[in-house]
């Protein structure tokens, strides 16, 4: 059977070895303001003994005061979000307007010393501003860079590969610019073995344009740098691989924890079932798929980046507004673009203004074989250029705790749009732009719904309340606020999450009889806040508890339920402290107070007893225990949790 292959087409234009040099300060802002600080301004006609009144009824306590601007900036130590805060004290009679106390700092810029010279398309795609609010990533997350291999290593050239090499070559050897990058173990399906080095200079070029050390003093920087590169060598020496290895590479690739996977490969033709069913298996693991479209110029687009499972990269090049570089490939499929290179040097730095990073010499200056002990900071330019971007912009998305699910939706949201309005064949939803893609500009707060609702009850809790929380960029604090009687609010986290949007939420036992307010408050990734209901806390959701008619009755026979929880199953195992001589009626209750389902008992002999709760869905119930019994009047109730 013919074998599909998968051609690698690059531009190499320059290879050039400059001069290091080391240095710089690491600085860091993921928050936008204090979280316990703000600055009110007065109305003018307000006096400063009135102002003296707010500040103490307020719990207020002055940090700066500007006559001028009539503000004054504070701190307070309670608990409720400065933005509640500044909501609420500005409903308030001598308050003009209150804003949270919001950060200044010095932008974060790498000191890599060929950065500002060549690096154009990180600054096109708005890597300054990202870095500030995602500063390299997260090496938890792990990218599989399905290539020509990576110099991540140094090992010996075995005696099968030597003569696909530099003949002087006699170790493969790490990348001077992988100092602080992170790597996990990959494999070499090329040759068979666990040692997926590269030679030919492409993959290392590619895993470059992601992880290299940034902020390091040293040559050029990457996307995500803090994140982890898992290299899977699927293609040779001569940039050719087959649809064997390539599916093998994917499943590897899966298999070993990515959760990312590039690919800045190409086949011109389908490459037939194998490779699908590995997409397929990669989707459903939930692992997302880059791939560049193509460098024919032609107008379709190439696998696997035609199949809807992965993310379809075309390349846009450096000239200003952007436009399509010459090379890509473009039709119906392509998702985004994203920086690939140009011939053209618009920024006038003497050379054309392609994708530069730090590889080896690769075969084309060097007799046809490259040389991956000899590195150079070198140009390519490609589709397989603009993938990795992308990539390196969703490792980022990933690392800041935007959900998996929202990624594509929000690039396409996101992407700066060129060509046509909307979506187009040439850029797809547009150029990715990271800054935007990890909430730069949202203000959209958090939506809260489905709130459990309780009514009067007779339990004394402790009290379950779901609410459903949707976020396109994702929640990162999701939490209640609740106040017993008169006592003050009081807040507690989210304690379980049921994938993807319901959250858990507790509010403690209390003693009955019982006024209990409450509500829920969520902020996103991009520190937007929500409550509901909506303007809490002056609105609020409440229930009154009553006496719970739970009676500790020492006369003989009492039963009383010692354990009624269980976390996975079916059968739920009802323990007593001594054996019960009644009948008793036992039901069960959801969290919402409402009755679900009725077992009706005989005199039961033994001190434990097993119900089958398999019609019950996941989730928090209350059973109670009424005791059959002209002599007693027994009622108890215990709190349990089912996960089918």
């Amino acid at each position: 059977m013919k074998k599909v292959l998968f051609t690698v087409l690059i531009l190499l234009c320059f290879g050039k070895l400059l001069p290091q040099n080391n240095g710089g300060i690491v600085t860091s802002n993921a928050s936008l303001y204090p979280a316990n600080q703000l600055i009110v301004t007065y109305l003018s006609q307000v006096s400063e003994r009135e102002r003296n009144r707010f500040e103490r009824e307020n719990n207020l306590h002055k940090l700066q005061v500007c006559p001028r601007g009539n503000w004054v900036s504070y701190w307070t130590d309670g608990k409720v979000s400065i933005k509640k805060v500044a909501k609420e004290l500005e409903k308030s009679a001598p308050v003009l307007r209150v804003q949270p106390n919001y950060y200044f700092h010095i932008s974060w810029v790498p000191n890599d010393p060929y950065y500002g010279l060549y690096q154009w398309n990180l600054r096109r795609i708005s890597m300054e501003e990202a870095w500030n609010i995602e500063q390299g990533g997260d090496s938890a997350i792990i990218i599989g860079v399905l290539d020509s291999g990576c110099a991540f290593e140094d090992y010996p050239v075995p005696s099968y590969e030597k003569d696909k090499i530099d003949s002087n070559t006699t170790s493969y050897k790490r990348l001077p610019d992988y100092s602080e990058a992170h790597f996990v173990d990959g494999f070499d399906f090329v040759n068979d073995d666990a040692h997926p080095n590269d030679n030919h200079s492409h993959g290392t070029h590619v895993s470059s344009t992601i992880v290299e050390s940034t902020n390091n003093g040293v040559a050029l920087a990457g996307v995500a740098f803090n994140t982890t590169i898992l290299p899977v060598k699927v293609v040779n020496w001569a940039g050719i691989g087959t649809a064997d290895l390539f599916a093998l590479g994917l499943y590897y690739a899966v298999d070993h924890n990515a959760d990312i996977i590039n690919i800045s490969l190409a086949s011109s033709s389908n490459p037939g079932s194998v490779v699908k069913d590995a997409i397929d298996y990669a989707a459903n693991q939930g692992v997302i798929m880059v791939a560049g479209v193509g460098n024919s110029s032609a107008g379709s687009v190439t696998y696997p980046a035609k199949y809807d499972e992965v993310v379809a990269v075309s390349a846009t090049c450096s000239s200003v507004p952007d436009s399509l570089a010459y090379y890509s490939n473009y039709g119906s499929g392509v998702e985004v673009s994203a920086p690939g290179g140009d011939l053209v040097d618009r920024d006038n730095n003497g050379f054309p203004d392609l994708i530069v990073q730090q590889t080896f010499l690769p075969g084309i200056f060097n007799n046809g074989f490259a040389k991956p002990d000899s590195f150079v900071m070198i140009g390519y330019g490609g589709t397989s250029m603009a993938t990795p971007h992308t990539t390196g912009v969703i490792a980022l998305m990933l690392s800041h705790g935007i959900p998996r699910e929202s990624i594509r939706e929000i690039l396409h949201q996101t992407a700066i749009d060129f060509g046509t309005p909307g979506y187009d064949t040439l850029f797809g939803y547009g150029r990715i732009d990271c800054f935007r893609a990890l909430g730069g500009e949202d203000t959209i707060p958090p939506l809260i719904t489905e709130t459990t609702v309780l009514e009067d009850t007779y339990f004394t809790g402790p009290y379950a309340v779901w609410s459903k929380l949707n976020d396109l960029f994702g929640i990162k604090d999701a939490k209640i606020w609740y106040k017993i009687n008169s006592g003050i609010w009081q807040d507690s986290l989210y304690v379980d999450k049921i994938y993807p949007d319901k959250y858990l939420f507790y509010i403690p036992e209390v003693t009955a009889p019982a006024v209990i307010k409450y509500y829920i408050e969520a902020t996103d990734n991009s520190d937007n806040t929500a409550t509901d209901p909506d303007g809490a806390p002056s609105y609020y959701y409440s229930f009154i508890v009553l006496e719970s008619g739970i009676e500790e009755s020492e006369k003989e026979g009492a039963c009383r339920i010692l354990c009624a929880s269980f976390v996975q199953g079916n059968i739920l195992d009802l323990r007593f402290s001594e054996v019960p001589f009644a009948s008793f009626d036992i039901s069960l209750y959801d969290v919402s107070g409402r009755l679900v389902r009725i077992f009706e008992t005989g005199n039961v002999s033994d001190k434990k007893l097993a119900l089958n709760v398999s019609k019950l869905g996941s989730g928090i119930y209350f059973v109670k225990l009424k005791v059959k019994s002209e002599k007693l009047n027994l009622e108890e109730v215990r709190k349990i949790i089912k996960i089918n």
